[in-house]
C-alpha cells in the first residue's frame, strides 16, 4: 500500500468538512479504505495517531 499523496489527503479532509457522505461512501467514492477517511478526520481534528 503506498501513502496518499497530499492532494488526495487534502480533498478527502474537505469531502469530510464538507459532509459530502459517509465515511463508507467517501472511501468508495476515493478508492481508499474506511480507516483511511477516519484517520483522515482525525488528524484534521488534531488527534495524531502515534504508536
Amino acid at each position: 500500500m503506498q501513502p496518499l499523496s497530499n492532494d488526495l489527503r487534502k480533498r478527502i479532509i474537505k469531502a469530510v468538512d464538507n459532509k459530502e457522505g459517509s465515511r463508507r461512501k467517501l472511501a468508495v467514492r476515493f478508492k481508499v479504505n474506511t480507516a483511511t477517511i477516519t484517520n483522515a478526520a482525525l488528524l484534521r481534528l488534531g488527534f495524531g495517531l502515534h504508536t
